[in-house]
């Protein structure tokens, strides 16, 4: 059974690209904003992997990570970033940082290295 990963994204043209690297190895959920995942009312305990990017429609992914913790969401969440990293605070909240533009077989490695952690 494929690893299910929730993407919070709300570039067209990365969910394209994470969707056509990533959908053979993965199943992946993608919304672009946390009233779009709010109204969908995804399973949290079907992921196995969130990677949010840092500024969304109308929230970021503070927001987004609120909402996971509200719902006891228990895995790990990556902060996925075109900023440097060091200027972003409170980042520690994350379990791990993705900076853009991404290097994707790195993005699959760490994908799979997370998932692997958290199963």
């Amino acid at each position: 059974m494929k690893a299910k990963i929730l993407i919070m994204e709300d570039e067209q043209q990365i969910i394209e690209m994470l969707t056509d690297y990533l959908s053979n190895d993965f199943s992946l959920e993608i919304f672009s904003s946390l009233e779009e995942l709010k109204e969908n009312n995804l399973n949290l305990n079907e992921i196995d992997l969130v990677i949010t990017d840092h500024k969304l429609i109308k929230s970021t992914a503070f927001d987004v990570m609120e909402y996971l913790k509200s719902n006891d969401f228990k895995k790990k969440v990556i902060l996925s970033t075109g900023s440097i990293p060091e200027s972003i605070e409170h980042t520690e909240i994350f379990d791990g940082i993705l900076s853009k533009p991404y290097r994707l077989k790195s993005l699959k490695l760490l994908i799979n290295e997370e998932i692997n952690e958290t199963r």
